[in-house]
């Protein structure tokens, strides 16, 4: 009882302290605790790394290592789910984007998330050999899960004294409290195109932004409070980006070249959307039809019929992670395709829900674009010269 009070009471410090931090001083701030998280990082692989190598509590002979890190079913599946899952969801992570719109250039852009792929590559085998060296050290206590395998890496700091552990602590909360002043920041992002479309003053925009964030920062304290399993919790967040990745980003597709087939309408990228949420809930009813049948959007949460499995194992999980894309993708085409020959291109390419300023935007763009001399708008039709000729080469 007294770690769950202690948990929630840093957890709310944390909220408090970074909810401040970003309201003041936004992106800025985000990316000088990037560059913290990266300094705490280094000093996280630093310490393990020698306690590993110096402490012949964590040492394994080969074969025992042999047996970590053998080839299983499971850990071909887990790996098909996490690269679909991850890849859905970090592809609508507004962090991200944010970082792309704030680089120097597309030069340092493709530098920087070229180096920080192949870190983050190595980050994660060097976590995972970690993993594999803690489960040789006592293989029957992750089996009966005396152990579990999402903490095997602070097993292996158990030789080191209570300082050394609090200095764990520190890097560890350092690492997600920099990851979580990120989120923020790009949730609240996500608004701040609609704030200057309603109002020009900067000091309401700013207060516009720090409300939304307070509300951001209470929802999530509340749900965290209810204290759900974070990897099920994921999962369920990665399986709705699943349903919507292809026809959200197929949009970046020009209308004209080889592959203006794929460029969704607006209505076939909202029907591609509603194709991926009906595959997730058609495979929970061909799963288990007596569960899911009076509520099939239980399905979400991917539970299945056995209770040891783990959260990321499982052909179920695994088709579902795969079918569900590919059937928003093949319902945004086809969708597509279709309200272009009914409606015709110039119907079917304009929106169909729109915002009382689109109207004051579209004539503001035409304009540039009148001005600019092309009857378009510059930015879009150098796009499309750029895909073109990246298609044909």
């Amino acid at each position: 009882m007294h770690a769950q009070h202690s948990t929630n009471m840093t957890m709310r410090y944390m909220h408090i302290f970074f909810s401040t931090t970003i309201a003041v001083a936004g992106l800025p701030s985000s990316i000088v605790t990037d560059k913290f998280q990266g300094i705490m990082m280094g000093g996280l692989v630093l310490l393990l790394t020698i306690v590993v190598a110096s402490m012949s509590e964590n040492r394994v002979t080969p074969e025992q290592f042999g047996k970590a890190s053998n080839w299983t079913a499971d850990g071909f599946y887990a790996m098909v789910i996490l690269v679909i899952a991850v890849l859905s969801a970090e592809l609508f992570n507004q962090a991200t984007w944010q970082r792309v719109w704030a680089a120097k250039d597309t030069t340092a852009m493709r530098r920087g998330f070229g180096l920080g792929s192949v870190l983050v590559f190595l980050l994660m085998m060097f976590f995972g050999i970690m993993g594999m060296i803690s489960y040789a050290n006592d293989p029957e206590s992750y089996d009966t899960f005396s152990k579990y395998a999402y903490l095997a890496f602070f097993d292996l700091l158990l030789p080191l004294g209570q300082g050394w552990h609090i200095l764990v602590l520190i890097f560890v909360t350092s690492l997600a409290a920099s990851s979580v002043d990120s989120l923020q920041n790009g949730i609240t992002s996500v608004l701040s195109a609609d704030f200057l479309n309603l109002t020009s003053r900067p000091e309401l925009i700013k207060w516009l932004n720090r409300i939304v964030l307070i509300g951001v920062n209470v929802a999530a304290v509340v749900k965290s409070a209810q204290r759900y399993d974070v990897l099920a919790l994921f999962l369920v967040a990665d399986l709705v980006c699943a349903t919507a990745v292809f026809p959200v980003f197929l949009g970046l597709i020009p209308i004209q070249g080889k592959f203006a087939f794929l460029s969704p309408t607006e209505l076939g990228a909202f029907l591609g959307c509603i194709g991926g949420i009906s595959a997730v809930l058609v495979i929970g009813c061909v799963y288990d039809y007596d569960t899911y049948r009076s509520n099939p959007f239980d399905f979400f949460w991917l539970r299945t019929k056995d209770p040891e499995l783990c959260a990321l194992c499982g052909t179920t999980r695994m088709w579902t992670f795969i079918i569900t894309p590919l059937a928003s993708l093949v319902v945004t085409v086809i969708m597509s395709n279709v309200d272009l020959m009914i409606r015709g291109e110039e119907r079917a390419r304009k929106p169909i829900f729109t915002c009382a300023w689109d109207e004051k935007n579209k004539d503001k763009s035409d304009k540039e674009a009148i001005e600019g001399g092309t009857g378009k708008d510059p930015v879009a039709s150098k796009a499309d010269e750029k895909f073109a000729e990246d298609a044909s080469a």
